[in-house]
């Protein structure tokens, strides 16, 4: 069994490759349905991750375990209802790397399984990525939640304010990446998203236990 970190990393890279694609193609593609033909002229409505590398984001998933791709560009002119469309949008970035955790845990029950009922040690490497790369999907989800400018938080959540509040919040928009960058370096930054991650594998759990159950009586 290779070390902990070394497979991180592994998880790492993939997520880089298909993970983060996901996320921001899943904007563009939310902006495009939505009537925004920005994303779209830019070439990003692809999964191609050159498309959508981040060579710093991409180093900090590598060495924090989370991080990002390049954001899609998004005009809310072209909106009908530009705040509501706006969150849609936004939404739908973390949706896609809650749903790509959730397929991760179910192979990684299923290869769980199969180790179960034809133990060996070849399994395990296969184990330890496919587990990492469920919890590194969940800290990308907790952290775009955090309604902190310019993260998808702070978009989804200006969907529900009064206007003047809305405005008031996107005037310090440009400050931050600032503050994010503060708590990522100062370490403030993990309990809010441990806490939000462990809620969240604790109901992928709950949704995947059926795959237990099933090998459990093929065991038994």
């Amino acid at each position: 069994m290779l070390p902990d970190d070394v497979m991180r990393i592994i998880a790492g890279i993939i997520i880089v490759l298909t993970a983060l694609p996901l996320h921001e193609y899943s904007h563009g593609f939310m902006a495009d349905r939505l009537g925004d033909p920005t994303p779209r002229s830019q070439k990003r409505l692809t999964l191609n991750p050159l498309r959508h590398f981040d060579p710093i984001g991409g180093l900090f998933i590598l060495i924090a375990g989370f991080g990002w791709a390049k954001p899609v560009l998004v005009d809310m002119q072209n909106f009908k209802n530009p705040r509501r469309d706006m969150a849609l949008v936004a939404a739908v970035g973390p949706l896609s790397n809650f749903v790509f955790a959730l397929i991760t845990m179910a192979l990684f029950k299923i290869a769980h399984g199969i180790m179960l009922l034809y133990p060996s040690l070849v399994f395990l490497p296969l184990l330890q990525v496919l587990y990492f790369m469920a919890v590194i999907n969940l800290w990308l989800m907790a952290l775009n939640i955090l309604p902190i400018p310019p993260l998808d938080g702070s978009k989804i959540v200006g969907a529900f304010l009064p206007e003047r509040t809305h405005q008031s919040l996107m005037r310090y928009e440009k400050f931050g990446i600032i503050i994010l960058l503060f708590l990522i370096f100062t370490n403030r930054i993990r309990g809010p998203i441990g806490f939000i991650t462990a809620q969240v594998m604790r109901f992928i759990e709950t949704l995947t236990l059926p795959i237990d159950m099933i090998f459990v009586n093929l065991h038994g």
